[in-house]
């Protein structure tokens, strides 16, 4: 938000980014998918004073494999062949 219209001065021009939350995620595994909300109880989401909170939605990512692994592959059909790969769960 560098650049107008963000630095824009104005009060009909103003636009509320609303919440911004981080987070840091420890113990993760190569391989492995992950499920994950941000927000607090706290914050008071549509400033009635009840305090009922922001969450955002319930996001996903994979974490790559391990250096020196190999993305993994699946086949089928009736195809005669070899194969090699990393089995990963």
């Amino acid at each position: 938000m560098c650049h107008a219209p963000a630095t824009t001065r104005g009060p009909r021009l103003f636009r509320d980014p609303g919440v911004l939350f981080d987070a840091v995620m420890t113990g993760l595994q190569s391989g492995e998918t992950y499920f994950y909300q941000v927000g607090s109880d706290d914050v008071d989401a549509d400033a009635d004073g009840n305090g009922d909170g922001v969450w955002s939605e319930v996001e996903t990512f994979r974490m790559p494999p391990a250096a020196g692994e190999g993305p993994s592959t699946s086949t089928t059909g009736t195809t005669t062949g070899t194969a090699t790969g990393t089995k990963t769960h």
